[in-house]
Order: structure tokens, then sequence, then C-alpha cells
């Protein structure tokens, strides 16, 4: 499919289709969780080192 602008061809994908793609499998979980994880292990490190 392509639209007609000023005598130029311009695709139309979908979303799936331009981004590659489709959303979810749980990245957003992991993203939450592995954040976290990151956050806890930092704090845990800045009490023992800086709080020592």
């Amino acid at each position: 499919m392509s639209n007609q602008t000023h005598g130029e061809t311009v695709p139309v994908k979908s979303a799936d289709q331009a981004r590659q793609a489709v959303t979810g499998h749980g990245v957003r979980y992991v993203l939450f969780w592995s954040l976290g994880a990151a956050i806890v292990v930092m704090a845990i490190a800045w009490l023992v080192f800086f709080k020592a």
C-alpha cells in the first residue's frame, strides 16, 4: 500500500510492520524488576561503602 503525495510514493505500514516486532512478552516486567534490583544493589553498596 502507498499514498501519493506530490508525485512521490510514500509507504504506509502498520505499527507492527514499522516496529518490526510485537509489543508485550513481559518486557515491561523485566524492565521493572531489573530496575528495582539495580536500585536495591546500589542502595546496599552505598550503605556499605559510605555509611560505614
